[in-house]
């Protein structure tokens, strides 16, 4: 995720839960969610906005983003078992 892309995380996530982050905080947090795609770091905050009453904390929002990311993943390896594209051109894996 590009830096202008976790200001805006910081910024959703600010206005759920109510907080005002300083420039300090948006670089320690962007060290570890840098590697991580936008769309999987906004939902995460948006389910960790139903799980935690407060601002999670940097290694509960990662391991939520990690949670996203497989759900994503498996939804792709769903599609493509669907589609048949196992079995295009080989025997079925």
């Amino acid at each position: 995720m590009t830096k202008e892309e976790h200001v805006k995380v910081m910024g959703y996530a600010g206005v759920i839960y109510r907080k005002e982050f300083t420039p300090l905080e948006i670089n320690a947090w962007y060290e570890f969610f840098k590697d991580i795609p936008y769309d999987i770091c906004k939902g995460a905050i948006k389910n960790c906005a139903i799980k935690y009453k407060y601002m999670p904390s940097i290694s509960e929002l990662l391991l939520e983003c990690r949670e996203a990311d497989m759900k994503k993943r498996m939804e792709i390896l769903y599609l493509m078992y669907q589609d048949g594209y196992f079995k295009r051109g080989v025997e079925e894996l």
